[in-house]
C-alpha cells in the first residue's frame, strides 16, 4: 500500500508519528515545505531521508508554500507530484484557502482516485458563509480525520457528511517519554515545596496574568501557604511578567528545552495550570501523569482540550479571578489520591493520544475506503 501524506511543513511536535508511519510495513510518503527560520521549531534535516540516506523519516520537502497575510494559499510543485507518481490513497491537511489543495482534490476525484482530508474539523460556531465553503471541500474527499470527537459530531449531525468521520486524536513523542518516565520517581524533585505550574509562551494572550494575581491573592488569604507556582517558558512578554510578579514563591524557569527537565517539572507539579488556550501542553502535561486546571470554554481552546476530564482535571470561568481561585482551592482541599490521579492522566495517553494509536486510526480508515 502506497500513501501520499500532504502537509504544509516539518513540525518537530509532528516527528514521533511520522516516525511511526514511515516504519511502518505500509509505504507512507510525506510531501511538505521545509523552512529552518520559523518560531515553531522544525525536525532535524539529520532525522530526514531526503536530506541523509540512513535517516528514517519517509519525509520528501519537495513543496513550496505560498502565504497571503499569513495563510497558506498556495504549494508550488504538488500538483506536479500527484500527476508524476501513483498512489493508493492520498491524506490533505485540511488547508480550506489552499488552492493548491482545492485543485488537487479536485483532480483527484475526477480521476477517481482516493483522498482523505486531515483536519481540525468544524467548531460549531461558524457563520453560514464558511460552513458552506468548508462543507463543499470536506465534501471532495472519501475520508476525513478529525482530533476531537465533538468535531466528528459536528460534521455527522450538522454538515450531513456522507464520507467516514474518524478521530484521529493528537501526540507527542509518546516512546520517549514514556522511557523518561520510567525514571523519573527516582530522581530528586527540583523543588522541596508543594507546586503548581504553567508551560507555555508567555504572552498576554495566554491570559497568564489571570494565574499569577489569583496565585497572589490565595498566598495573601495564606490558602496556599507551602505552594509554589513555576511559570515555565519564554515569549514576548517574558520579561513584563517576571519583572513585576517575580517573588521567592513565583518563579519563572525561562525557556527549557531538556525533555527530562521539564518532565521532572511536570509529574511533581499538583497540576499544571493553563488560564487561556490550551493545545498540546495538555498531552504534554498527561504524559507525565498531571492534571490540568484550564477555563471551560471550549471554542477558545484547541481539540486536546477534550483530554481534559473531571478524573484529569478541572475546570473554571474563563477570565473570571474568582472562578479560577476558588477552582484551585476546592482542587487542593480535595485530597484526591495523586497517585491514582497519575494512572488516569496515564490511561488517556495510552488508550487515544500516541502515535500508535493514531496509525491504526488511519491505517483503518484507509482500508474501509479502499475496501
Amino acid at each position: 500500500m502506497n500513501i501520499c501524506i500532504v502537509y504544509n511543513l516539518t513540525q518537530k511536535y509532528r516527528e514521533a508519528i511520522w516516525r511511526e508511519l514511515s516504519n511502518d510495513s505500509w509505504n507512507f510518503e510525506i510531501y511538505s515545505d521545509y523552512v529552518t527560520n520559523l518560531s515553531i521549531k522544525q525536525i532535524d534535516k539529520k532525522d530526514i531521508k531526503f536530506f541523509n540516506a540512513n535517516a528514517k523519516l519517509n519525509i520528501f520537502p519537495f513543496l513550496k508554500n505560498i502565504y497571503f497575510k499569513k495563510i497558506l494559499i498556495f504549494q508550488k510543485n504538488l500538483f506536479n507530484i500527484i500527476k508524476s507518481k501513483p498512489y493508493d490513497i492520498y491524506i490533505f491537511l485540511g488547508d480550506i484557502y489552499s488552492l493548491s489543495t482545492w485543485l488537487s482534490l479536485i483532480y483527484l476525484k475526477l480521476k477517481n482516485h482516493k483522498t482523505i482530508i486531515w483536519t481540525h474539523g468544524a467548531y460549531g460556531n461558524e457563520n453560514i458563509f464558511k460552513r458552506y465553503y468548508y462543507k463543499t471541500f470536506l465534501k471532495l474527499a472519501d475520508g476525513i480525520l478529525v482530533y476531537e470527537n465533538r468535531a466528528k459530531k459536528i460534521l455527522i449531525n450538522e454538515f450531513k457528511l456522507k464520507s467516514e468521520v474518524c478521530v484521529v486524536y493528537n501526540s507527542l513523542d509518546y516512546k520517549l517519554q514514556n522511557k523518561i518516565k520510567l525514571n523519573l520517581f527516582s530522581k530528586p524533585k527540583l523543588s522541596n515545596s508543594r507546586y503548581f505550574c504553567f508551560i507555555g509562551g508567555i504572552q498576554k494572550r495566554k491570559n497568564i496574568q489571570i494565574l499569577l494575581d489569583s496565585f497572589i491573592h490565595l498566598k495573601n488569604k495564606n490558602l496556599l501557604p507551602n505552594y509554589k507556582l513555576f511559570i515555565i517558558g519564554d515569549g514576548i512578554d517574558f520579561n513584563y511578567y517576571s519583572n513585576k510578579y517575580k517573588t521567592d514563591d513565583i518563579v519563572f524557569t525561562g525557556a527549557i528545552y531538556d525533555e527530562e527537565t521539564i518532565a521532572n517539572y511536570l509529574y511533581n507539579a499538583e497540576a499544571m495550570i493553563s488560564p487561556g488556550h490550551v493545545g498540546l501542553n495538555v498531552i504534554h502535561s498527561l504524559s507525565y501523569g498531571t492534571p490540568v486546571i484550564t477555563h471551560s470554554n471550549h471554542f477558545n481552546h484547541a481539540p486536546e482540550f477534550e483530554a481534559i476530564t473531571n478524573e484529569t482535571g478541572a475546570f473554571f470561568e474563563e477570565g473570571s479571578l474568582e472562578s479560577l481561585s476558588n477552582t484551585i482551592i476546592k482542587w487542593v482541599d480535595s485530597k484526591r489520591d495523586r497517585n491514582i490521579t497519575r494512572l488516569k492522566c496515564y490511561k488517556i495517553i495510552d488508550e487515544y493520544y500516541n502515535p500508535i494509536n493514531q496509525k491504526l486510526i488511519i491505517k483503518n480508515l484507509i482500508n474501509n475506503i479502499i475496501k
